[in-house]
């Protein structure tokens, strides 16, 4: 369980991953976190990443506050990730980004 941190001003150098979920988490739960804001001088910008995962559909991520551009992801998952959809264009996918936020498809 990842729950109740305060991430704030974190920046990266080519990217950005405030919570990496970077191995199998079966189950795991990312609740009541606060992240904002992301900066990255690239589009990966991510407030929860799934890399390497393949248990990324079991995770429950919610009543989370992703304070995060229009340019970041709040969630994330690693477009190579065997079984996954891509509904995004690039190299990320936009899980439940707002409709202004959603890239092109």
């Amino acid at each position: 369980m990842i729950r109740g941190n305060t991430i704030t001003n974190l920046v990266g150098g080519g990217w950005v991953h405030a919570i990496g979920l970077e191995a199998n988490t079966p189950g795991v739960l990312v609740t009541s976190n606060t992240i904002n804001p992301l900066v990255s001088p690239s589009s990966d910008a991510v407030a929860v990443w799934f890399e390497v995962n393949n248990t990324y559909a079991t995770a429950k991520i919610n009543q989370n506050n992703f304070n995060v551009t229009i340019t970041a992801y709040g969630i994330a998952v690693q477009p190579t990730i065997p079984g996954k959809v891509r509904s995004g264009a690039g190299p990320l996918e936009r899980t439940g980004a707002p409709p202004s936020a959603a890239p092109p498809r």
